[in-house]
């Protein structure tokens, strides 16, 4: 009997343990996703031609023109940062980017009126990605094409995004995902975990919220998609 309460007592314990975890962690994502982000005074856009850390606040007004342009294939890190406009607001689509992003805020801006802006973070063939601790409103979410290029490293985890949009196709439908994969073939260790993603009727405009397109892991080591909260898609 005394060995039945004991068990008990323990899974009592794991179970507030886990309750205390989860809490103390959505604090530290919300007080690390507002550190170092101070005034919304915007700086043009900025074109990224070598490796290393950056912070900032980059601001686009044109659809054509992305708010950060990654031209290098060294490692980049954009932290504690804001991006906004109308197009694509961190773009990598020039291809073998290293790139890892946290603890920064995406917002997607209507152009014209029109409610179809583009990604929070675009990706073409890249080497490796981590996207954490960001907020994304009105964006596209994450883009990650690798058109049979294998990346070494891709993990899209405690993200928070609101009304999820994207760009117009020909038949006026908008196509936006807060996560797609596109062609990310025999790639290991990809996990996509601890997102939330909150869409509004009339506010927001969504396909899938995680698409997985022609993409696969490895035999050892499958794409891993779990523990991500998603409430509400709307055409």
């Amino acid at each position: 009997m005394s060995q039945i309460l004991q068990s008990k007592k323990t899974v009592v314990a794991n179970y507030w343990f886990r309750i205390i975890t989860c809490t103390a962690t959505t604090v530290l994502m919300s007080l690390s996703l507002s550190a170092g982000v101070k005034a919304d005074d915007y700086k043009p856009p900025i074109t990224i031609t070598q490796g290393g850390t950056y912070s900032g606040n980059w601001q686009s007004s044109d659809p054509n023109t992305p708010a950060v342009n990654i031209q290098t294939s060294d490692p980049v890190v954009i932290e504690n940062s804001k991006v906004k406009g109308p197009g694509q607001l961190i773009d990598a689509e020039n291809g073998g980017a290293n790139l890892t992003v946290r603890n920064s805020y995406g917002y997607g801006v209507a152009p014209n009126g029109d409610p179809s802006p583009g990604q929070f973070v675009k990706l073409y063939k890249p080497n490796s990605v981590v996207v954490e601790h960001c907020y994304t409103d009105n964006t596209g979410g994450v883009y990650v094409s690798s058109d049979h290029v294998i990346p070494q490293s891709l993990k899209i985890r405690y993200n928070r995004g609101h009304n999820v949009n994207g760009h117009l196709t020909d038949n006026n439908d908008v196509v936006a995902h807060f996560i797609q994969l596109d062609k990310v073939l025999n790639t290991p260790g990809v996990e996509i975990a601890w997102n939330e993603v909150i869409n509004e009727p009339y506010n927001s405009s969504s396909a899938e919220i995680i698409n997985i397109y022609l993409s696969s892991g490895t035999p050892s080591s499958r794409i891993s998609v779990h523990d991500n909260y998603i409430q509400g898609s709307y055409s």
